[in-house]
């Protein structure tokens, strides 16, 4: 009986055998060891994707075009995303393609990450994303300075959280930076 066993199990390896030789006799060769490569010449790094322009990221519940698709009336609920974290909410929007300027009017609301302009009425530039708002008030998050030891001193590390909020107002307000 062990004789039987030993001859069945012989004669299996040997038919796994033969077809696993064969499988592998019908598979490509390996490929070549790779050659040393040459660096690429006159190639320029890739240029990141062109921004889409701010018709394309505008939403609103009606919107016309004019002078050749160059100048959009966005009317209500507009939603405009100017890209970088910023975005324009009001209740009508002129968008000028031409010298990215936009005029928005009702309840306009500039959001930049944690900053906010709430206005009246704003005009801004939709590329640098600066501008003047009218009868504005806003909240903005400011990093308190850091302190300097003094001479034979320490300057305590500072604390993680506790920015300062800064609530401001006015007739006419100025973004002349993009944290000022």
């Amino acid at each position: 009986m062990m004789k039987l066993f030993r001859s069945i199990a012989l004669v299996t390896c040997v038919c796994v055998a033969g077809s696993v030789g064969s499988a592998f006799a019908e598979q490509d060769p390996l490929p070549a060891a790779p050659t040393a490569r040459q660096p690429p010449t006159n190639i320029t790094p890739a240029a990141p994707p062109p921004k889409p322009p701010v018709a394309q990221t505008t939403s609103s519940d009606r919107r016309e075009g004019s002078n050749n698709q160059q100048d959009w009336h966005f009317i209500g609920h507009v939603e405009m995303d100017l890209g970088n974290n910023t975005t324009v909410y009001a209740e009508d929007a002129r968008v000028f393609m031409g010298t990215n300027k936009a005029v928005a009017t009702g309840n306009v609301l500039f959001t930049q990450g944690t900053n906010r302009i709430s206005a009246e009425r704003a005009e801004f530039d939709t590329e640098t994303r600066l501008g003047t708002f009218y009868n504005a008030w806003g909240l903005s998050t400011v990093q308190p300075p850091r302190q300097t030891p003094r001479a034979g001193g320490i300057a305590p590390p500072p604390v993680v959280g506790q920015e300062t909020i800064v609530y401001f107002f006015g007739a006419e307000i100025e973004k002349i930076g993009p944290k000022k």
